[in-house]
């Protein structure tokens, strides 16, 4: 009996990994570029397989699609602004970026990429960072 549940046991892990393993690795390329990017951080997942990314010290967002792994300017930030981390708000399709060592936090229209505020959240000259959107 243990004999066969361990043949059973190997058999499924084997079939297992020869298709799911495969299914994944072509369901989603491995990199994205950003064009033009120069200091990629943050992420967000928004509806569907729609994704957006920042660029660090450009303040600007990208668009992209995980599953054909294309991706796009969505947001050109004027001067002065930083990208970090972000979080999409997909019930009012607004993008949340915390703004880095500029104190401000920054919430784009997910749809268009229009500005919808700007948030002061600290003294910039105070070296505070803001980093993260929860």
């Amino acid at each position: 009996m243990r004999r066969l549940i361990s043949a059973f046991s190997v058999a499924a892990l084997l079939v297992g990994g020869a298709f799911g393993g495969t299914a994944a690795a072509k369901s989603f390329p491995g990199v994205i570029a950003l064009p033009g990017a120069t200091s990629a951080e943050g992420i967000a997942t928004g509806i569907g397989s729609s994704f957006f990314a920042g660029d660090l010290l450009q303040g600007d967002i990208y668009r992209g699609d995980l599953r054909s792994g294309s991706a796009s300017l969505f947001v050109d930030a004027p001067g002065g602004r930083m990208a970090f981390g972000m979080k999409v708000d997909v019930p009012h399709n607004l993008l949340f970026v915390a703004g880095g060592f500029t104190g401000q936090a920054y919430v784009y229209d997910a749809r268009t990429g229009a500005d919808v505020a700007v948030l002061g959240l600290a003294n910039p000259a105070l070296g505070t960072l803001i980093n993260d959107v929860v």
